[in-house]
């Protein structure tokens, strides 16, 4: 629930800086007589329009999950002995704790590949340039039958 609030959260930044950006080029224009202007004033109006309707949104829905927090939780507890109850913030950091340590390990396995890749390529050069160079000794020391 709480990442759909974020999803929110980050949707309103968006709006907000692309209506800031409208803003600037609505000056801009003005500045240089543009008849663009007008567009750009009504875009940055209609993307602050849509920001403060996701802010309504976004805050009924943190009103839910406080009263589902506050009421349900709360029924939960009491019904259920206290070494039972695991609280939502505690499983979801232990989720994203989890996912971290994920990411850092296949971190790690992708970090190893640059500098050990190096040292690993250039030993199979020197294994490759050595097998052809013995393959030039076995050739030059063959010895040529006539007719061949």
């Amino acid at each position: 629930a709480m990442r759909v609030v974020r999803q929110y959260d980050a949707k309103m930044r968006r709006l907000e800086e692309e209506s800031t950006k409208q803003q600037m080029m609505a000056e801009c224009c003005k500045e240089t007589l543009n008849p663009e202007a007008k567009r750009f004033v009504t875009e940055a109006r209609q993307l602050l329009a849509e920001r403060d309707t996701l802010k309504v949104t976004r805050n009924g829905i943190v009103r839910k999950i406080r009263f589902m927090k506050e009421n349900y939780f709360k029924k939960v507890q009491e019904d259920l002995p206290p070494s039972e109850v695991v609280e939502p913030d505690e499983d979801i950091e232990y989720e994203l704790l989890h996912k971290r340590d994920e990411l850092l390990s296949m971190k790690e396995e992708l970090l190893y590949s640059t500098e050990n890749q190096i040292l690993d390529e250039r030993e199979e050069l020197h294994l490759m340039a050595d097998k052809v160079q013995e393959e030039k000794e076995e050739h030059s020391n063959r010895q040529v039958r006539p007719g061949e």
